[in-house]
């Protein structure tokens, strides 16, 4: 089983305080401030401890670029120019990054990947989809890269709609209330295209790592902490005309699962239950 050196001392992000936040529906607490989360203040256990360590390379091939590891109760992450990650038990985010990387990045990778994975081991299902709320009810957008999920949850926002997600999505399926949409923060990842679109001068805008293209496009008017309930998901698509379709409940399950984030990745793919969220989806929303 892969060890984690817990006498490790903190160094690198060498803030070693008590920061508080809450994201898609879950307290987190962290060493290390985790912009762009929400901060709260309280007192209490959060539900998910983000903190350092050493973590064991023996799960991986110590190949070029990304590479995820499942085990029982466990869900590694690691990029060869990044660091590596655990996520234990829906509790818990062991972070491990190489040195000299920006901070930005391994941020990055702890409020996306890792953060997904600890919403899957609650129970959750997570989807490659940008979100907004339109009357008090959740819509989210799901797509292949660069369909314009971000895009259009940005359009929304600029015609007053509050933003639930970008880019991840955590839905409580089974929620007393129907299925609701977890809110995560209030900024969207714009490509230049995008913003200068929506009436934004990308130059003004703070990019998301050096050598990314995509903007960092901040939306707090109307963000809520609290859960929308899901009413509509939207499949973008390229087409020759501007058309809304229905999509069958096969079509429908076949769509959520092939956006559901890190489905092979993370090992949840082949798996009766993620097949059963998606279809109590279909059946409720």
């Amino acid at each position: 089983m892969p060890l984690i050196d817990h006498s490790d001392p903190i160094a690198g992000w060498t803030c070693g305080g008590d920061y508080r936040y809450v994201a898609y529906g879950v307290r987190v607490g962290s060493w290390h401030p985790l912009a762009p989360l929400v901060a709260v203040e309280g007192d209490g256990e959060p539900d998910v401890r983000v903190r350092r360590g050493v973590l064991d390379q023996r799960p991986f091939e110590l190949r070029d670029g990304f590479q995820p590891h499942v085990a029982p109760n466990e869900i590694w992450i690691r990029h060869s120019q990044v660091g590596t990650f655990l996520a234990r038990q829906g509790r818990e985010i062991v972070v491990d990054p190489l040195p000299g990387v920006d901070e930005r990045v391994v941020r990055s990778y702890i409020v996306k990947a890792a953060l997904a994975a600890v919403l899957l081991q609650r129970g959750k299902l997570i989807l490659h989809a940008s979100g907004a709320a339109t009357g008090g009810a959740g819509v989210a957008f799901v797509g292949a890269s660069g369909m314009g999920k971000s895009t259009t949850s940005a359009a929304l926002h600029a015609r007053g709609h509050p933003v639930i997600a970008d880019d991840l999505l955590g839905v409580d399926v089974r929620g007393a209330d129907g299925p609701m949409a977890l809110p995560g923060f209030p900024q969207m990842l714009l490509l230049p295209e995008s913003a200068s679109a929506l009436g934004c001068d990308p130059s003004s805008l703070p990019r998301v790592s050096p050598d990314s293209r995509k903007f960092k496009f901040g939306a707090p008017q109307g963000f809520s902490l609290g859960p929308a309930p899901l009413r509509r998901v939207y499949a973008l698509a390229d087409a020759d005309h501007d058309a809304i379709e229905p999509l069958d409940g096969r079509e429908a399950v076949a769509t959520l699962v092939a956006h559901t984030f890190g489905i092979f990745a993370f090992g949840q793919g082949a798996t009766p239950a993620h097949f059963l969220l998606c279809a109590e989806l279909v059946k409720r929303v």
